[in-house]
């Protein structure tokens, strides 16, 4: 069975073939076999200043609550490192396989194109154990 390209991310950073997963980088090309794929995990990682961000929010917190500050520009403050701190979230999708991973950044794990994707890799490597049985 001669392999051909399945489906690609939009970057065109990561591919899916019928015998593996492609992430092509500058440098160079990582691959997952298919049969050695083990499983994929979402993860979520803060970027930027999230922690001056939390500091900043527990110290309103606690003027407020020991000030009892009833101010609008407090309320302000909590929206905007409540948003800040929200936004800096960064979604990625691990791949793991035997021997390495892939791991990519992706806008949201809801994104109906992840899903497919995730499908279309437990799809083809259900058709690679059934040719192999």
């Amino acid at each position: 069975m001669e392999e051909e390209s399945i489906m690609y991310s939009d970057d065109r950073t990561i591919e899916l073939t019928t015998h593996r997963i492609l992430e092509h980088t500058r440098d160079r090309t990582n691959q997952i076999m298919l049969k050695d794929f083990k499983n994929y995990e979402f993860k979520a990682y803060h970027i930027g200043n999230y922690k001056t961000i939390v500091i900043i929010f527990v110290v309103l917190t606690i003027s407020t609550i020991i000030l009892n500050l009833k101010l609008y520009y407090s309320e302000f403050a909590y929206t905007i490192t409540g948003t800040t701190f929200w936004n800096s979230r960064r979604f990625f999708v691990k791949l793991n396989g035997k021997y390495n991973s892939i791991e990519f950044r992706i806008g949201s794990p809801y994104n109906t194109s992840v899903k497919k994707f995730l499908n279309a890799i437990e799809l083809q490597i259900n058709i690679i154990k059934n040719v192999t049985h």
